[in-house]
């Protein structure tokens, strides 16, 4: 089945400070983790595939879709775009081999320090983590605009939105009524 992203690595470039050099390999692993792990715990399943889909098709601009056009271009894009960026850091600041794990460097490029490397991290986190609350803060007022959000329901009993990758809880059994 073919992967579906609703970032693209053209779109992160374009709206950060990422080098046009990045290969995209690095940059679609990252946006990859990122959509599929923590986009995918907050807002569930069932949006997710239906985002995917309505871009598949081609009809995610169709006035009819025009809430799930907002979604994603008001808030997922800034959410995705940081916290891929927190998950490119590793990826294309380390390596893997078979000597083991490594950094390389050239003659014309200094390296930073190991914690110069997680707090820039950090930073991208910090601003995903800013952008999760907002995207969970919209769908929780908006939650009648988008019915794909019922599989949310009850996966955790409350919202904690300083924990990373905290899902979306719309109130049910074990919790209270919005």
């Amino acid at each position: 089945m073919k992967e579906i992203y609703l970032i693209s690595p053209a779109t992160i470039k374009s709206l950060t400070n990422i080098d046009e050099n990045v290969h995209e390999k690095f940059l679609v692993s990252a946006i990859r983790e990122s959509q599929n792990v923590a986009l995918q715990t907050c807002i569930g399943t069932s949006l997710l595939n239906k985002l995917k889909n309505l871009i598949e098709i081609g009809e995610i601009d169709l006035p009819a879709n025009a809430k799930y056009k907002e979604l994603l271009d008001n808030y997922i894009t800034y959410f995705l775009m940081y916290q891929t960026i927190s998950k490119l850091i590793p990826i294309i600041g380390f390596k893997l081999d078979n000597i083991g794990v490594f950094t390389t460097s050239d003659e014309h490029v200094q390296q930073v320090s190991f914690k110069n490397v997680f707090e820039m991290q950090e930073y991208y986190t910090q601003q995903a983590s800013f952008y999760l609350k907002r995207l969970e803060d919209f769908l929780k007022s908006n939650k009648a605009d988008y019915p794909e959000l019922e599989d949310c329901f009850g996966m955790q009993p409350e919202l904690n939105s300083s924990e990373q990758y905290s899902c979306l809880f719309l109130g049910g059994k074990r919790g209270r009524k919005l």
